[in-house]
């Protein structure tokens, strides 16, 4: 019970301080985008080509969070249907989601990070973890399309 009420309180707290950081202006609104949040520097995908297809195919805005002021990344997760991403600090705006939505977490191999699967269990998200093998330099990855088909079935 306590932790059921410390996890709502501390959601409220957050919902209410975003809105701050909008200026009163944001307003959880009807999810309307499938975000995906790219990385430059680490954990890119070696299969670019299929993964690129495959996100076009399914309607997926691509984001660069590094140079996006606060306000619009807090808008951007508030109006998110689902969040794909590789781990990464990226995915720390799950914080600012809609309860319920899904969030997929792209997982180096032999990487273990339980950070954002707690995130989300205490801002009511829906956490997916897909372990992805290592490639390549700088902890290259290869997403697994046939896994990300498998998902979309479930929640997109």
């Amino acid at each position: 019970l306590c932790h059921r009420y410390m996890r709502r309180r501390l959601f409220n707290l957050w919902r209410k301080n975003s809105q701050k950081v909008l200026g009163g202006q944001g307003v959880i609104g009807e999810q309307r985008r499938l975000v995906y949040i790219a990385l430059v520097n680490s954990r890119r995908p070696v299969n670019t080509n299929e993964f690129s297809a495959w996100r076009r195919r399914h309607g997926f805005s691509d984001v660069l969070l590094e140079d996006m002021p606060c306000a619009e990344q807090v808008l951007l997760f508030q109006q998110a249907k689902l969040v794909l991403g590789a781990h990464g600090a990226g995915l720390t705006n799950i914080i600012h989601c809609k309860s319920g939505t899904p969030v997929v977490e792209l997982m180096p191999s032999g990487l273990d990070r339980p950070c954002y699967p707690v995130l989300s269990q205490i801002f009511d998200l829906r956490h997916i973890m897909i372990h992805t093998p290592r490639a390549g330099r700088r902890h290259d990855i290869a997403v697994p399309i046939s896994a990300l088909d498998r998902m979309m079935e479930k929640y997109g």
